[in-house]
């Protein structure tokens, strides 16, 4: 097993252990950071400023496709050089944080399961409900460091709480319990959060899925076994009032997810019977289907979520582990959207769109997040690798407002801060980007210098 180490003094210290075999190190000129190239082709970067207890600095940084032979910092270490046995050299360019990493340590969130998380719009602030039936409020303004916001808060919900929406000014939040009860809460005060009116009670089933319509007037509850869907009216959060119908959807088994559109007019519902139907709600008294139900995976449909925008729908399935988009610009004759997007192993449990509509990010229960580039819907590429980390199945998955923080929770009761990177409105091309930071391409000198033994060629050509 390959490993590397930083000494001082009398102390030895394993900065990496169970990676690929490590080729070459490098110190940057103010000895605080750490490169290393491995024979898997990926790079690391390690923070040594203290030498007793080195860090990793972020995902391996990715591209090359052989293994990386040398690598050198540039004296004022804003980049750094690598070469590899795939004939080429590439220029990192560190001052932008380009991948995605993990942001200071795993939040305990509890002694159960976290099935719900996100970061409030308009404040720095993450909550997370789970198997518990708390709900935890960290203040998240120094994204490293996540201070937790007073004591837990008890939701009553005996039996844990499955699902949590939030209105889109971030000041109501619906949480659905196990218990067959929603409760509402006023999140305008972190510090002071307090219940909204009595729990939306009366449901004859138990609890699945709960969205709050991004005006926070109305809100949409799924059962486990009645697939049927509950409107109620929260135009007076203090006097909630079930819509006195139920929908009646049509899907033949467990409506798994609910998604209202930004718009607040449509409504979205994925069920275990593979199908996804869109509800015009525009008069939540007489909802009415939109065309026909969107068919095309070949399991359980477990999560929907609308773009930004609107034009999108993305869905994820359980055991063909696959994400679709559909284009429902047209809400009445929706579309399949570019090819299946594949790469998790474990079922997919939740979706979230970036606020700028550019990246989705993807929750499995095979304990890993992927980020998509979805600003050609028809051409979708993952973004780096897996973010790693998580301990059980991601449950949830959510990004801040400031689309540079995601957040995601497990099973294992952890929630974990990622840091993910700003896309330009169109899609990168890779290589004439390194050219264009790099400046001229590397000559025949610089090469040997860092690929000796291989055949020189022009880099950017």
């Amino acid at each position: 097993m390959a490993r590397v180490f930083v000494s001082h003094a009398t102390c030895d210290r394993r900065v990496a252990d169970e990676v690929s075999e490590v080729q070459a190190v490098a110190f940057s000129a103010d000895g605080r950071t750490l490169a290393s190239t491995h024979a898997d082709g990926g790079v690391r970067l390690w923070d040594v400023t203290d030498r007793s207890a080195p860090v990793q600095i972020g995902q391996a940084l990715v591209g090359h496709t052989g293994a990386a032979l040398d690598v050198a910092f540039t004296p004022d270490g804003r980049a750094l050089a690598t070469s590899s046995l795939d004939q080429t050299a590439i220029v990192w360019d560190l001052t932008d944080h380009s991948v995605a990493g993990q942001v200071g340590r795993p939040l305990a969130a509890g002694s159960g399961a976290v099935w719900s998380s996100a970061v409030v719009p308009g404040r720095d602030v993450l909550v997370a409900a789970g198997e518990d039936r708390m709900l935890r409020l960290w203040d998240v303004t120094d994204r490293a460091k996540p201070l937790p916001l007073d004591q837990p808060i008890d939701t009553g919900q005996i039996d844990g709480v499955v699902d949590t929406s939030l209105s889109a000014d971030g000041r109501l939040l619906a949480a659905a319990g196990a218990d067959r009860s929603v409760t509402l809460w006023d999140l305008s005060d972190p510090h002071a959060v307090g219940a909204l009116g009595p729990p939306l009670a009366g449901q004859d089933d138990t609890l699945w899925s709960v969205a709050v319509r991004p005006d926070g007037r109305l809100a949409a509850v799924s059962g486990h076994a009645n697939q049927r869907v509950a409107l109620w009216d929260l135009s007076d959060p203090q006097r909630p009032r079930r819509i006195d119908e139920l929908l009646a959807t049509g899907h033949i088994q467990t409506i798994y997810d609910l998604a209202f559109s930004p718009d607040g007019e449509t409504l979205a519902t994925a069920s275990q019977d593979q199908t996804i139907r869109l509800w015009d709600v525009r008069d939540p008294r007489a909802p009415v289907q939109l065309g026909q139900h969107l068919r095309g995976h070949t399991d359980g449909v477990l999560a929907v979520a609308f773009s930004p925008d609107g034009r999108t729908l993305a869905s994820a399935g359980n055991d063909d582990q696959t994400i679709r988009l559909w284009d429902v610009t047209n809400r009445a004759q929706p579309q399949p959207r570019g090819a299946t997007l594949n790469g998790h192993s474990g079922g997919i449990n939740a979706l979230a769109f970036s606020p700028d509509g550019r990246i989705l990010a993807s929750a499995s229960s095979d304990h890993t997040v992927r980020l998509w580039d979805v600003r050609d819907g028809r051409v979708v590429t993952q973004l780096g690798r897996p973010l790693t980390g998580h301990t059980g199945a991601v449950n949830t998955v959510a990004f801040g407002p400031d689309g540079r923080t995601l957040v995601s929770g497990d099973s294992a009761g952890t929630v974990i801060l990622w840091d993910v990177p700003m896309l330009g409105d169109d899609p990168v091309d890779w290589i004439a980007e390194a050219c264009r930071r790099a400046g001229d391409p590397l000559d025949p000198a610089t090469w040997n210098q860092y690929a000796p033994g291989v055949e020189y060629r022009d880099t950017c050509s």
